[in-house]
């Protein structure tokens, strides 16, 4: 072996075939340490040699931080020594080629190129293991970890405020590990940029169908559609047994609104459902000259109006059956009403159209409240879980230690 002052990592590791063992003589750079593990070793000149400890060590290569494992302490010894054999069995590779040793790692990737130099391949890692950016970026992965993946920035903070008690030294690492962008992931809320509004009635009316309800309607309905015209928010609600019955609602909703408008439909906005998108659909959009609008897939904020009405008028309805105990077979008539109180809200006088529909009001006058009461009626209750079912129940909250 080559003769030299005692180095340390700092120099370099020779790349040793005939080494059983990784060996250095550098106490400093270890990790992790078991000082009660001392293997013998056999030297070059036949001298037995017992090691003092054996641990981890960490380097940085120019892919990322790397761990050596099972190195031998030997302070005697010359030389920083990485076994050949070793390295093969964890999964490592090596190829020497034109006067150079490429080391790859068990996914085959490039860690390190050595040149030859004196006859003997002498591997320097890129930074000194003992710096304080391998320890902390250390430390950093492992409290991260051993705090279910906590927020980066606030794992740094609970060390810097000193609010845990013998927590090591970290440094704040930007980077994501595999599990946080996976388990993490979630959408960007939609930049809130102004949309574009119609400028007339029934220049663009927004649709959508409510989820079926468990509990059929009076009338024997599942399913309720919302018509919502852009301009004036007027809202036209329809209810149904199939959604089949999507196309002949759309045409009666059409033919009432454009004679009581004056106005002609020119678009439509949906999500994809296949009630939208069917042949005939399309036919009498071509017929009739009406553009058809689909939101992305999976992208209900792209049909935000009708959404946001649907929901309001369950929450609604819901609230109106839960205040008289009425069975929620009451669903659809709660609906009609509260559809017709916000149309009233908006602009014009309460309607007479029958349940199935809501008339459009194009006259400008002030809505009277006045012959409206609360329902009185009751009836039987039920406990199937829909969308007429209380969000929350009535509790006591046990305050304790």
């Amino acid at each position: 072996m080559a003769s030299s002052s005692t180095s340390s990592i700092k120099d370099k590791w020779l790349i040793d075939s005939g080494c059983t063992s990784h060996m250095t003589n550098d106490s400093s750079i270890f990790k992790k340490v078991d000082s009660s593990i001392k293997v013998p070793v056999r030297m070059g000149n036949g001298a037995v040699v017992k090691s003092t400890r054996k641990g981890t060590i960490i380097v940085q290569t120019k892919k990322g931080t790397k761990y050596i494992n099972d190195v031998l302490l030997l302070p005697d010894l010359n030389e920083s020594l990485l076994s050949v054999a070793q390295m093969v069995r964890n999964g490592y590779s090596l190829v020497l080629e034109n006067n150079h040793c490429i080391f790859m790692d068990p996914e085959k990737k490039e860690i390190a190129n050595v040149f030859m130099e004196n006859k003997s391949f002498a591997l320097k890692w890129d930074s000194a293991v003992e710096g304080a950016h391998a320890t902390h970026s250390s430390d950093t992965w492992l409290w991260h970890k051993r705090y279910g993946h906590f927020n980066m920035c606030a794992l740094c903070e609970l060390q810097k405020k000193n609010m845990v008690r013998y927590f090591p030294s970290i440094s704040l690492n930007n980077d994501l590990c595999e599990p946080c962008k996976l388990g993490k992931q979630h959408r960007l809320p939609f930049p809130k940029e102004k949309v574009w509004k119609a400028s007339e009635k029934l220049q663009l009316v927004h649709t959508d169908i409510c989820e079926p309800h468990r509990t059929l309607s009076l009338g024997g309905k599942k399913y309720f559609i919302l018509f919502i015209d852009d301009f004036t928010r007027m809202t036209w609600v329809y209810f149904m047994k199939e959604k089949s019955e999507v196309f002949k609602v759309f045409k009666k909703f059409k033919a009432l609104a454009e004679v009581q408008s004056g106005c002609k439909l020119q678009k439509l906005i949906s999500d994809r459902g296949k009630e939208y998108t069917s042949t005939e659909f399309d036919l009498f959009y071509e017929d009739e000259g009406i553009e058809h609008q689909l939101t992305v897939g999976y992208t209900p904020q792209q049909n935000g109006v009708s959404e946001r009405k649907n929901r309001t008028i369950m929450e609604m309805a819901r609230c109106m059956l839960m205040e008289k105990n009425l069975s929620k077979k009451f669903w659809a008539v709660a609906n009609y009403a509260l559809v017709s109180n916000l149309n009233d809200a908006m602009s014009g006088e309460p309607s007479n159209e029958d349940h199935e529909s809501e008339e459009a009001n194009n006259e400008n006058q002030t809505p009277s409240f006045t012959p409206i009461q609360p329902n009185d009626d009751s009836g039987e209750s039920s406990n199937s879980q829909n969308a007429t079912c209380p969000r929350g129940k009535k509790s006591l909250l046990d305050l304790y230690n």
